[in-house]
């Protein structure tokens, strides 16, 4: 949703940008694409750095109210080694004191905590305040994709009932031009009718 979009993205930080690479050995074929732009280019690598399963060290130290942020998104299949490098120790908080206490947790380490108003606290006290906050959902390249593919959603079904109106306008212009025609031959008839008798 867009709600959780936001709060992705205030987790991720600058990272937001990062292009994923599954492999590093695709680095080469990358190399002079990456060497072309303007300015550094920041890599999520799938296999470079801390085993992915590793980041869920602590879990178990996280109270009920705080939620891993991996529970509450979806991960293509080629991009999960590497999200979990980044988002595998972020948890969901509901404010600035819940995150300041879960950061001073020794067990907690190298943990980060973020807030639905797009606060992001560390173990290492640093508190970080980004575009991504409650209200601007929309800031974010993320939620504007997934506010996107919710229109697009909606305007298929809104397409699927027009189709469905069509068929029934179209349903019943043909029972109307039906009953147009029982009414024309009644008519005729009757006409019909009337004057056999005044001839009689």
């Amino acid at each position: 949703s867009a709600k959780h979009a936001a709060l992705v993205e205030a987790a991720l930080g600058p990272d937001l940008e990062a292009v994923l690479l599954d492999r590093a050995d695709r680095l080469d074929a990358w190399g002079e694409r990456l060497a072309a732009l303007p300015g550094p280019v920041a890599l999520a690598v799938g296999d470079v750095g801390v085993d992915p399963h590793a980041t869920d060290a602590g879990r178990a130290a996280l109270p009920g109210w705080a939620r891993p942020v991996l529970e509450i998104v979806r991960i293509r299949p080629d991009a999960e080694a590497a999200i979990r490098r980044l988002l595998g120790r972020v948890a969901v908080v509901f404010d600035l004191p819940a995150a300041l206490s879960l950061a001073g947790r020794p067990e907690l380490a190298g943990w980060r905590f973020v807030t639905p108003a797009g606060v992001v606290v560390d173990s290492a006290g640093r508190i970080v305040t980004g575009p991504a906050r409650a209200g601007q959902a929309a800031s974010g390249w993320l939620a504007r994709r997934i506010e996107r593919t919710e229109l697009a959603e909606a305007i298929d079904g809104i397409d699927a009932r027009l189709a469905e109106l069509a068929e029934s306008t179209a349903a019943i212009s043909e029972r109307a031009d039906e009953t147009r025609q029982a009414i024309d031959a009644a008519s005729s008839a009757l006409q019909k009718a009337r004057h056999a008798v005044v001839e009689a």
